[in-house]
This record gives structure tokens, sequence and C-alpha cells, in this order.
């Protein structure tokens, strides 16, 4: 058996299922800055860790609804 055979293959995908609707955005050159910095520091790429900060932004903008609701 050669060592190719024995390499298991990732099974890693680069996005989650469903995830098929890219957007693009502008951002400015300090904002890219901090994206690249953090990603580095995740270990991430720059598309999975926009993609972090987006999620996390819209369950905040959720919960502050939520919160404005019972008010």
């Amino acid at each position: 058996m050669s060592t190719a055979e024995t390499i298991a293959h990732p099974t890693t995908q680069r996005a989650p299922k469903g995830c098929n609707r890219p957007v693009m955005t502008h951002v400015t050159q300090d904002e890219r800055d901090r994206l690249d910095a953090l990603a580095t520091e995740q270990q991430r790429s720059l598309s999975a860790t926009t993609r972090l900060l987006v999620l996390k932004g819209l369950a905040q903008l959720d919960a502050e609804a939520g919160a404005a609701g019972r008010a």
C-alpha cells in the first residue's frame, strides 16, 4: 500500500450546507486590516471570519429587538 492510499482526505467543506448565497460588501482599509488580523488570529479564512461576524451581528440584533419588544 502506498502512502497516498493511506492518507485520509479531508471531509470538511468550505461552508456549511445551504450556504450558497454570496454577499459582497465594501469595507474601509482599516476594517479590512482588522478582519485580516482576526482571521489570522483565529486561524480561519477571511470569508469564514466574516460569516462568523455576520452571524454574531444578526444574533445581537435579534436579541436587541427581543429586548425592545419586552420593554
